[in-house]
């Protein structure tokens, strides 16, 4: 299996099991011709009424430093045009997730031990929701602020955000 697909195949099992840490459901869809590779959903009461909150993800993971850039205060990463513009005028609520992994030269992507199961890497989430139309470009730097870590207690938040009237 070549390393994009390992890398691909880690940020979907790391998502899994940051959602299900938070108790909201994941759903992998197959087919993501308009840039949604998950599906998030979570079962909320508010004011007494059952509401379901449903959250699409787009997945990127990276273990090149080419590919990103880690500043003070956030993370740029190139991102394709067609990516770009589905996801700022996607009709449902759509996070952009970032794994930034390890050089497995360094450490390993995933880890067994005796008692745990470790996924090294951290992944970052932004919201490409009404950004500008950027012309003549075949990628476009996507900025990442390196304090939207995506934790279950995070991925609660934005679940509710969702249910609330979507994410900025």
């Amino acid at each position: 299996m070549i390393n994009t697909r390992r890398m691909e195949d880690v940020s979907f099992a790391y998502l899994s099991a940051i959602a299900a840490q938070a108790s909201v459901d994941y759903e992998r869809l197959f087919h993501d011709d308009d840039s949604a590779d998950c599906l998030l959903k979570k079962n909320f009461v508010l004011y007494g009424e059952p509401s379901k909150s449903c959250l699409f993800n787009q997945m990127k993971s990276t273990a090149s430093k080419s590919q990103y850039t880690m500043g003070e205060n956030e993370i740029t990463y190139r991102l394709s045009k067609k990516n770009y513009d589905d996801l700022r005028v996607y009709p449902g609520n759509i996070i952009l997730c970032l794994l930034i992994l390890p050089k497995e030269s360094i450490k390993p992507w995933v880890e067994l031990t005796d008692d745990d199961l470790l996924l090294h890497g951290r992944m970052y989430w932004c919201s490409l929701r009404n950004k500008p139309d950027i012309k003549q470009q075949d990628k476009i730097t996507v900025k990442f602020p390196k304090s939207q870590i995506l934790y279950p207690d995070v991925l609660n938040t934005l679940m509710l955000q969702a249910l609330q009237g979507g994410i900025q």
